[in-house]
């Protein structure tokens, strides 16, 4: 009987484990749904920045043949020729305080904005999906069981009254 019991849990907690794994799991159902919704706005990613790269390399093709244009893209990100020498200026937007929040020079990356970011939700553990598929396996057996004993009970009952009915003797 208790072999029975101990089979029941271990099926139960097998079948519980691979459903709970294919639906929550790293590989599984949610995520990959998640996955395939992102494509459309990842294609949309990968289209601009394709064309920003290519602007790029128009960029520098164009710089490689033009010498003053490779001068005035380097003053740009802070390159001096040996010649010269650099003033700098410290909180700039501190010493003019008549400047709006509009007019001081703000530094955004294009690559991550919020229109590229997609927040997946995470996967539930091998832990975590091991814990949820023990309730089941414990619960079902417990079930069965405990439905088993009622029958019986009900039954014994009734084996009872039946024997009751029957008439034991002759009355005279």
């Amino acid at each position: 009987m208790t072999r029975k019991y101990i089979a029941i849990v271990f099926i139960t907690f097998y079948i519980t484990y691979s459903i709970l794994t294919g639906i929550f799991g790293s590989r599984g159902l949610l995520i990959n749904n998640q996955l395939r919704q992102s494509i459309p706005e990842k294609k949309t990613v990968l289209s601009d920045m394709q064309e920003k790269n290519l602007r790029l390399q128009l960029d520098r093709n164009r710089l490689e043949a033009d010498y003053q244009r490779i001068l005035e893209e380097a003053y740009k990100y802070g390159y001096i020729r040996e010649d010269e020498f650099r003033i700098i200026f410290e909180n700039y937007a501190n010493n003019y305080p008549g400047l709006t929040e509009s007019q001081t020079p703000k530094m955004t990356n294009s690559a991550i904005s919020s229109k590229s970011m997609i927040i997946l939700k995470r996967p539930l553990s091998r832990n975590g999906i091991l814990r949820l598929s023990v309730v089941p396996s414990i619960i079902l057996p417990l079930l069965i069981f405990l439905t088993e004993r009622k029958v019986k009970h009900i039954r014994k009952k009734n084996t009872i009254r039946a024997e009751e009915r029957q008439p034991t003797g002759f009355r005279e």
